[in-house]
């Protein structure tokens, strides 16, 4: 398609199909869409709950889905076009919404009884952070 001038329906294309097969993943992997009220709200145990499946499922996504996209879309478009916008598009929904679960925990206020969990989520995002800038690099 790209060969023949059809780079943009090539690429919408692709995005609308892997951007609702990255949202399949992230339902899959038990990550919901939730406002910073929504997060400040949610009773402790229930917080905690969510904040064990983000760890894991911020790193299934940043050490495994995520890379995998980005060598799809290179092996799809890379040779065709030097454009990082498919994989960009592809993952931009579910990056940021595993990002905005931090943000959200980030300010709610902190209890003693808290503080654990809190630094097992800013372990696991200082774990994964690194890996976040190697696969984003290429959009920098």
């Amino acid at each position: 398609m790209i060969s023949v001038g059809y780079s943009g329906e090539c690429f919408h294309v692709f995005v609308t199909v892997y951007k609702s097969a990255m949202e399949l993943c992230l339902c899959h992997l038990n990550i919901e869409r939730l406002s910073i009220g929504d997060v400040q709200q949610l009773d402790w145990e229930v917080l905690e709950s969510k904040i064990r499946r983000w760890i894991c499922a911020a790193r299934v996504c940043v050490r495994i889905i995520f890379p995998s996209e980005s060598r799809l879309c290179d092996l799809i478009f890379n040779t065709l076009a030097r454009d990082d916008s498919p994989f960009i598009e592809t993952v931009k929904t579910a990056a940021t919404q595993l990002l905005s679960f931090v943000d959200a925990i980030s300010i709610i206020r902190r209890a003693l009884k808290k503080l654990f969990k809190f630094l097992d989520l800013h372990n696991a995002l200082a774990e994964l952070l690194p890996n976040f800038a190697i696969i984003f690099q290429s959009s920098a």
